[in-house]
């Protein structure tokens, strides 16, 4: 007898596997584009771009774009490119993110920008971008989509938000005023309403009805926001069990959810450690592990997931 848990086990498994299927098949896809567009001579740069695409986090782009549109699996085939595109916008960002956070490992591997430099980071970020642009404004032209204009505008404008987002995410370091509020509107462009508009033209591409689409649409706000605030809690774990730098958005003095709800759940002394070290001005800064062991013991940590 299958019992409620082991049907929700098993589902769990099954989306999991589907999950990993999607990436293997983009990421292929994302490679014959960015390779077809590098030309064969530029030895060196095809090979910075190829480390940009390598050994890195199944991207989550592609699933959201490929379930809202589909209505079998094997509708999965006809938004493969569009897929592909959308795991190289994800990509570049993944490698701009590493700069702008100082991260030292990427999946158990070095980032870009260690690799390489600054410099030839942020061209293959840019470069990625160009080709994923150049992907969605050829879907214009498929006659297999529906509503392409505006899902067109909608892919283009994900740039726009995600930019906004790490403005403000730069600016609010060690800001100790920021309010949840604002927090939240600055996840919101980062993920949230990246991945709203994600679903939705996945859901505008197959020409589904506008409650479909709204309903789409709402879960992958809901799906961008909790990556977000899963991945401010997983900067506290070993680098060994997330495969990423260990504390890196604390090392950044970024202000995530869980050191904000600390600046409001800690003790006094608490507060008071937390305050010398995102302000950063005293010589006796405490250190990375202490900070992170108040957050924790506050109940920060736990509060951010709930």
């Amino acid at each position: 007898e299958r019992t409620p848990c082991r049907l929700a086990f098993s589902a769990m498994n099954k989306n999991e596997l589907a999950f990993h299927v999607t990436f293997r098949e983009t990421l292929s896809s994302a490679k014959r584009l960015v390779m077809n567009s590098v030309p064969k001579t530029d030895v060196r740069l095809r090979k910075l771009m190829a480390f940009g695409l390598h050994s890195h986090t199944p991207s989550e782009y592609p699933f959201v774009l490929k379930y809202s549109f589909c209505r079998r699996e094997r509708d999965g085939q006809k938004i493969r490119k569009m897929a592909a595109a959308l795991h190289l916008l994800q990509q570049s960002s993944l490698i701009t993110d590493d700069i702008f956070d100082s991260g030292e490992l990427r999946n158990e591997d070095r980032p870009v920008y260690l690799k390489y430099d600054v410099n030839h980071a942020i061209i293959a970020a840019e470069l990625l971008q160009a080709i994923a642009l150049r992907c969605v404004s050829e879907v214009q032209t498929n006659d297999c989509f529906r509503n392409a204009h505006i899902a067109s505008k909608l892919l283009n404008e994900i740039l726009l938000d995600a930019y906004v987002g790490q403005y403000l995410d730069i600016f609010n370091s060690a800001r100790l005023s920021i309010t949840l509020r604002e927090y939240y509107r600055m996840i919101a462009l980062g993920s949230g309403r990246v991945f709203q508009k994600v679903a939705r033209c996945g859901a505008l591409l197959a020409g589904k009805p506008d409650e479909e689409i709204h309903f789409l649409s709402k879960f992958g706000y809901s799906y961008g926001m909790a990556l977000f605030i899963i991945d401010d809690a997983i900067d506290m774990l070993p680098a060994r069990a997330t495969g990423k730098t260990y504390a890196s958005d604390l090392k950044g003095r970024r202000m995530r959810l869980p050191i904000i709800i600390a600046l409001r759940l800690a003790n006094r002394s608490q507060r008071q450690l937390l305050d010398r070290f995102l302000r950063n001005k005293t010589p006796r800064e405490p250190r990375l592990e202490q900070v992170a062991a108040v957050i924790r013991d506050c109940g920060a940590l736990k509060a951010s997931l709930l």
